[in-house]
């Protein structure tokens, strides 16, 4: 999920399947399909380099022609987009023109092979209404022959963000870092469980009508939570074996146990205008039998 804060110009990133041959274009909607902004030319991010040398099927790392914009954490197109015989390459560290990824690269590439990203960034006006299923309409330029891509986002009051560490994660479970499987990128991990988690509030309340700024110190406190799902996700890639099973089990239900448990305790302003109320805060359903 992506969050923009109301009354604030921002700007959306998206990492396209391949990279435009140019800028192309975008509008913004709002969910009844009123465009908010007139047709704009979107920014693609300005990594489009080569490799300096051939690289073995297998191999951990390149040499680029330039390193110039090459950011640790972001994913890039090596040889091009996936569907044309390319890869998607995640990078883990930068030494001059040496990139290393996170994982082996899956194919022997050529030297002069492209290294290029395929970010694009959109502008986005003060949007004064919070709301959901806000979205940017992007169309690629007419030569690329591409389908137009829409990319969702919410309107919020308060904007959800999580302040998980790493070494929080290392706090939580100090054996952690020998659990992970070999290409693991653990911030990458880390974020998809956020983004998970956001999900799961947002079958039962707009993430953004939670009042206060989601997992920052001194206002609502998921980390732990957050942290539990980091490590059943990470058992998810560790097996099936009945100790593995259990563990991942038991880091699900502490997860939705913590989760409950601070969502519980919240105001809730469902209309985000400012006015909150305890009686539309999170509610826990618990099954009930008859003995």
């Amino acid at each position: 999920m992506r969050f923009v804060e109301a009354n604030r110009a921002s700007s959306l990133s998206v990492d396209l399947p391949r990279r435009p041959s140019a800028a192309g274009t975008y509008v913004v909607a709002d969910r009844q399909g009123g465009v908010l902004q007139a047709s704009a030319a979107a920014t693609p991010d300005a990594v489009n380099t080569t490799i300096a040398a051939s690289a073995d099927a297998g191999a951990l790392s390149v040499t680029v022609t330039s390193a110039s914009g090459i950011t640790v954490g972001r994913r890039y197109l090596l040889a091009g987009a996936e569907d044309a015989g390319g890869e998607v390459v995640t990078v883990r560290s930068i030494s001059s023109t040496t990139i290393t990824f996170a994982r082996r690269i899956l194919t022997a590439r050529a030297s002069g092979a492209t290294f290029a990203s395929s970010r694009v960034t959109f502008a986005l006006p003060a949007l004064p209404s919070p709301d959901r299923a806000y979205r940017v309409e992007y169309t690629y330029p007419v030569a690329d022959d591409r389908p137009s891509v829409a990319v969702p986002f919410d309107v919020t009051r308060w904007t959800p963000v999580t302040s998980l560490t790493l070494e929080d994660v290392r706090d939580i479970d100090p054996l952690v870092v020998k659990r992970l499987p070999a290409g693991l990128w653990l911030p990458a991990l880390r974020d998809d469980a956020w983004e998970m988690l956001c999900r799961h509030i947002a079958t039962r309340i707009d993430p953004g009508a939670v009042v206060g700024t989601i997992d920052m110190v001194g206002t609502v406190d998921l980390r732990t939570a957050h942290g539990y799902l980091v490590r059943a996700l990470l058992a998810e890639s560790a097996g099936d074996g009945p100790e593995v099973t259990a563990y991942r089990e038991r880091m699900a239900t502490r997860y939705a146990e913590e989760r409950d448990g601070v969502l519980g305790t919240l105001a809730v302003d469902r209309g985000q205008t400012g006015a909150a109320s305890l009686r539309d805060a999170w509610t826990r359903h618990l099954p009930i039998m008859r003995g």
